[in-house]
């Protein structure tokens, strides 16, 4: 158990720089999520069901900065959604 949970804190430590937040609101609503960048162009996958009703976003980085992002896919079956910023060399 020791040894999982070493690994564990070792995966946490080398993917915490892709984790970002997202919010988004329409009419009045205002939404939050986070999500994943999953590609080093600007990718991020998050939840499709806080998003559900937003297309424009905007994205906030670990290292303190913030995009504004869109809303480019969703697959509310398994209830993802991917959004895209205008970045380069994403971790």
């Amino acid at each position: 158990m020791e040894s999982l949970s070493a690994e564990l804190k070792a995966l946490a430590v080398r993917t915490q720089d892709a984790l970002v937040c997202i919010e988004g609101g329409q009419d009045g609503e205002f939404y939050k999520a986070t999500g994943t960048i999953i590609r080093a162009d600007g990718m991020i996958l998050t939840l499709a069901r806080p998003l559900a009703r937003v297309k424009q976003v905007r994205v906030y980085l670990r290292d303190g900065r913030a995009f504004p992002g869109e809303v480019v896919a969703r697959d509310p079956m398994n209830d993802l959604a991917v959004v895209r910023i205008q970045a380069k060399g994403l971790r």
